[in-house]
């Protein structure tokens, strides 16, 4: 039977070279274990790949930034709160829900949404709640950009072409923006026309824009240099 070899484990010191672990890969253990070694794998590949084209633009290594990374700024959401929050926290009726993944969706609107978040490789949770001062909140979605150790919300804003549905998503932005977020930044509002608007790939395109801004901020501390 197929099975798993663990020599080192950083949450378990009593795992050795000397005194390895095996597992089954049909175990708890050995599941746990195999989906973390896909993903080293997966993250080797983006590494390897990533080597190679800054290799053929620049000279020298890469800096080497260290977790956990250092900001000064805002940071909103922060991944501690995006782990221990629970999805699904607004009470507000949901008429046509739809379940993916033990979670609950509002719209199919919503569900592409995760979709594409998922398939940019990122973790998310639907409509968690946080308080930031006076103002409570409940994204949509919400997703974690491990690679810059950055969580971003993301409000989709339906049926712009009518006034009331305009109207409120201007008054959550505003909120938001208030609560000291920063739009396509710390939270991105993708606002779609009608239920035929969704549209993929601007989504994709403002999820690495936000990224890239945050990137930024880790490259432009006063101490990266030094």
């Amino acid at each position: 039977m197929d099975s798993v070899v663990i020599y080192y484990d950083p949450k378990n010191p009593k795992v050795s070279n000397r005194s390895r672990r095996r597992y089954t890969l049909t175990s708890k253990w050995g599941t746990a274990y195999k989906e973390g070694i896909t993903r080293r794998k997966i993250a080797e590949a983006k590494l390897e790949k990533l080597n190679a084209e800054w290799a053929s633009n620049y000279k020298g290594a890469p800096e080497i930034i260290e977790f956990p990374l250092r900001r000064t700024r805002f940071l909103g959401i922060l991944p501690k709160h995006f782990f221990e929050a629970k999805p699904n926290q607004n009470k507000y009726e949901i008429k046509n829900p739809i379940y993916y993944k033990d979670q609950i969706l509002r719209s199919k609107n919503e569900l592409l949404a995760v979709q594409t978040v998922e398939s940019m490789g990122f973790m998310w949770k639907a409509e968690i709640e946080f308080r930031f001062g006076k103002y409570l909140f409940y994204p949509d979605v919400v997703f974690y950009v491990d690679y810059i150790d950055k969580v971003i919300a993301l409000e989709l804003d339906g049926m712009m072409e009518k006034d009331e549905y305009y109207e409120h998503a201007e008054e959550r932005r505003a909120k938001y923006i208030k609560a000291g977020f920063v739009e396509n930044k710390d939270v991105i509002f993708f606002r779609i026309s009608n239920e035929n608007d969704f549209n993929l790939e601007d989504l994709k395109a403002m999820i690495k824009s936000a990224i890239e801004r945050n990137a930024a901020d880790i490259f432009e501390r006063e101490d990266f240099y030094v």
